[in-house]
């Protein structure tokens, strides 16, 4: 996890990034992060009147780059800030020189928070080894936040990482609900996967969620 110093000129620029490289490495089963590829960060620049993104790597921890861009993705400043390894994305007046699309935004506010939420909940259950949280403004209570565990201690046994794709689940939709999840495992020669999890449609009111990273 994190941003090379190198890359940070290149982040933000119009079809630039991507975390896919050759062969096999093209397979979505292959990748190995949840960062952003292509036009995504160009796009979101575009859109916002400030984008700062501050990221740590193996290299720089525990110190970390913390970088603005202007509208058209290029690189206006960084500094040095104290940071653990990662990546923060922080986007400041979204459409704040698009009246209408704000206006637009501001009317289906409701939609567009349960988007978030749901798309937030896929990535929890997709990848369990993660911490996630969401907040809401104005609320200062996060709506999801859930724990991780040890990567390595999870991915010594298929029973500990069982546990923790349960323990998310139940973070996200009660306690109840995940006791009723069953055990399954596929089989693929390409790309091997860890045991998942299955509840039955009557037990999980979201079509998308009715196979937990499957």
């Amino acid at each position: 996890a994190g941003i090379a110093f190198d890359d940070f000129p290149l982040l933000c620029l119009k079809a630039t990034t991507s975390k896919h490289g050759d062969g096999s490495a093209r397979q979505p089963d292959a990748a190995e992060s949840l960062g952003f590829r292509g036009m995504a960060l160009h796009s979101i620049a575009g859109l916002s009147e400030e984008l700062r993104v501050t990221s740590s790597d193996a290299s720089s921890a525990p110190l970390a780059t913390c970088a603005v861009y202007s509208l058209d993705g290029t690189l206006k400043s960084r500094t040095t800030v104290a940071r653990t390894r990662g990546t923060s994305v922080e986007v400041s007046g979204l459409f704040s020189h698009l009246a209408v699309r704000r206006s637009h935004a501001v009317s289906q506010a409701k939609r567009i928070s349960q988007h978030i939420t749901v798309a937030v909940q896929s990535y929890a259950l997709a990848h369990p080894l993660v911490r996630f949280s969401l907040k809401m403004a104005p609320s200062a209570t996060a709506c999801i936040a859930t724990t991780s565990a040890s990567t390595a201690a999870a991915k010594d046994t298929s029973n500990a990482y069982i546990d923790t794709l349960r323990s998310t689940f139940a973070s996200l939709f009660g306690p109840a609900l995940a006791r009723n999840l069953v055990e399954f495992s596929t089989q693929h020669a390409a790309h091997p996967r860890p045991p998942s999890l299955a509840a039955s449609s009557q037990s999980v009111n979201t079509p998308s969620m009715e196979s937990v990273n499957s």
